[in-house]
């Protein structure tokens, strides 16, 4: 018997004393749900280029109106500057403006070869990305990751 329910899948099986019930946790695939999809990754890169291009201009053209409103750094406060700094190479101050940078250069990659490869290639890369999701839940847990750093970051201040 198996049954679903939102995020959880049930297991029974059966033993000598009676029926085991175990679940586990079944996550969507999302960052693979986005690279399946050539127009999000367009988006999300021309917002990236865009956004990155101007901080190493000098132009800011995002507030944060979390940090606005409270004057405290949202988690994402210092991405774009973090980004910055590694495409200039000068991964110390990548690294202090935000620790996450490295995890979403990577995730920038996939998404330009999500622009880039031909629909075949492309579904295969995102069928490899999703099947890493689904054994690891690695998206849930680099996004409560995320999170918890900002949690962090605002307490500790």
């Amino acid at each position: 018997m198996r049954t679903e329910l939102f995020f959880f899948e049930e297991h029974a099986s059966q033993r000598q004393d009676g029926p085991l019930i175990a679940y586990t946790m079944r996550l969507p695939p999302i960052f693979a749900s986005m690279l399946r999809q050539r127009p999000v990754c367009i988006g999300l890169l021309s917002m990236a280029v865009a956004l990155i291009g101007a901080n190493l201009l000098g132009i800011p053209l995002w507030r944060c109106a979390f940090h606005d409103v409270t004057g405290l750094p949202c988690p994402g406060c210092g991405v774009t500057r973090s980004m910055s700094a590694l495409v200039r190479g000068r991964l110390h101050d990548a690294w202090h403006w935000h620790p996450f940078s490295p995890v979403l250069a990577l995730a920038a990659v996939f998404i330009v070869l999500g622009c880039l490869l031909p629909k075949t290639s492309r579904d295969r890369m995102a069928e490899f990305v999703e099947t890493i999701e689904r054994r690891t839940g690695i998206t849930f847990i680099l996004i409560a990751a995320f999170m918890g750093y900002g949690i962090w970051r605002i307490i500790a201040r």
